[in-house]
């Protein structure tokens, strides 16, 4: 018997994998640039949010948690990014709508009622 979720959950979902193709495209784009000391970073960072949208879509409560962690740890790097923006400006644009979106995904999560966790 398959539950019906609240629409929150598809939509934060829909938000998490835009951002996990976000940082997958900021990945293949400057993969060769000095962006970071690992070189695979970005495909974790990308297989990460794709797996929390995974079980956002299944309904998983705690996902919120999780992803308001991840959220807020991100909102960190905006401060280094200031400087990056005259040489990697696509770069910045990228890395910007990705944490806006796993911003925008945490609101819909904190959105849904209790009655429909």
């Amino acid at each position: 018997m398959q539950v019906k979720l609240h629409r929150h959950y598809r939509i934060a979902a829909y938000l998490v994998f835009f951002s996990s193709v976000m940082i997958l495209g900021n990945y293949l784009l400057h993969q060769g640039k000095s962006i970071g000391n690992n070189p695979t970073f970005g495909l974790e960072s990308a297989l990460l949010m794709a797996i929390i949208g995974y079980f956002i879509m299944l309904g998983k409560d705690w996902s919120k948690f999780v992803l308001s962690f991840i959220a807020t740890i991100s909102l960190f790097s905006l401060v280094n990014l200031s400087g990056e923006f005259e040489h990697f400006p696509l770069f910045v644009i990228l890395n910007v709508t990705s944490i806006a979106a796993q911003l925008l995904a945490d609101v819909f999560l904190f959105m849904v009622p209790k009655s429909q966790q």
